[in-house]
């Protein structure tokens, strides 16, 4: 893992502020909505592992769809973390469509 992980964690990092300085404006209105939509994906990101997620804790029941067998394996960093990292930027675009068209 080592220092490929941190870069593009870093890479990320830099990129979601860069972004959010341009979109968003300093009305904390999409803090809800950014709390909510990470939430959601972390939840989707554990129902897709062998193990599954307990949607529904306290029943011990696990909700899971195993497309990967753990975490960091190549489908994940190769596929999945760029997908949920274009949705991010999506949803945070569209969020800001409000700010653009206030005066």
């Amino acid at each position: 893992k080592g220092i490929q992980s941190w870069g593009v964690v870093m890479l990320l990092a830099v990129a979601g502020t860069g972004a959010m300085a341009i979109w968003i404006g300093t009305d904390p209105f999409w803090l809800p909505i950014a709390v909510g939509l990470g939430t959601l994906t972390h939840l989707a990101g554990d129902c897709v592992t062998k193990e599954g997620c307990p949607l529904f804790w306290p029943i011990k029941a696990r909700l899971g769809i195993p497309v990967i067998r753990h975490t960091g394996e190549k489908l994940e960093t190769a596929v999945l973390t760029p997908l949920m990292a274009v949705g991010a930027v999506v949803a945070l675009y569209y969020a800001s469509i409000p700010l653009r068209h206030v005066k």
